[in-house]
């Protein structure tokens, strides 16, 4: 399965790892959540990012049989105003700090 926010990731997949796994069939859902309930009703198999996996995983709705490989994309975290002239963007920017150091430092299911 496909997702509309990341179309190119199974193509970006297969080129990082160098697999050449072809679709018997493709479906293109809007975004990961949808991809991800329909994988975990059965419906196929869907990529998406550890960080919006995890706790999937945790949970055992889902399993990573090809664990997972860095594909180079990030996100950025921008605003009007910087850290030292907004609480609530300095509050979210340490939140983000310690969320992405634990997903850091989670061991990487198999």
């Amino acid at each position: 399965m496909h997702t509309d926010t990341r179309p190119q990731a199974w193509d970006d997949w297969r080129r990082i790892t160098g697999m050449k796994a072809e679709p018997a069939s493709q479906q293109t859902l809007e975004h990961f959540y949808l991809t991800l309930q329909a994988a975990a009703a059965g419906a196929g198999i869907a990529i998406a990012p550890y960080a919006v996996v995890r706790d999937d995983l945790e949970r055992g709705q889902l399993v990573a049989p090809f664990g997972f490989v860095p594909d180079g994309t990030s996100y950025h975290l921008l605003s009007r105003q910087s850290p030292e002239q907004d609480g609530r963007v300095r509050q979210l920017t340490a939140w983000l700090r310690a969320r992405t150091s634990q997903l850091e430092n989670d061991p990487e299911p198999v």
